[in-house]
């Protein structure tokens, strides 16, 4: 039996709270698993055949969800943008309705004199 080391354990813990750091440390765990499980070469081919053939896909579609990501990030600084334009706008609404209150008084008041 193996005796963990604590401040190992910390270390570990530390890591994994790093998600992207995760998904590698345990893919890695899984492949070193699948390789040492004792399965037939064929079937051990056909799983790094499949392993690759995911990395091609994220490979290729890394640009798109980089543009995706991007275009995201411009429609938020732009809805942002919108909204403060909006609540501007609902000000000087307020105020000029305030001004045409104060005038409809005023003008009340004259033809009352």
């Amino acid at each position: 039996m193996v005796i963990a080391n604590p401040i190992y354990d910390v270390v570990f813990k530390r890591l994994m709270e790093n998600e992207r750091v995760a998904k590698f440390f345990i893919g890695t765990i899984i492949t070193q698993i699948l390789h040492h499980t004792g399965t037939d070469p064929e079937t051990r081919e056909e799983i790094e055949k499949e392993q690759e053939a995911w990395r091609t896909v994220n490979a290729m579609l890394a640009p798109t969800k980089k543009a995706f990501q991007q275009a995201i990030e411009e429609i938020k600084e732009k809805d942002e943008a919108l909204a403060q334009k909006d609540e501007a706008l609902a000000q000087k609404e307020e105020k000029l309705a305030a001004q045409q209150r104060l005038i409809e008084e005023l003008q009340r008041k004259l033809k009352d004199r």
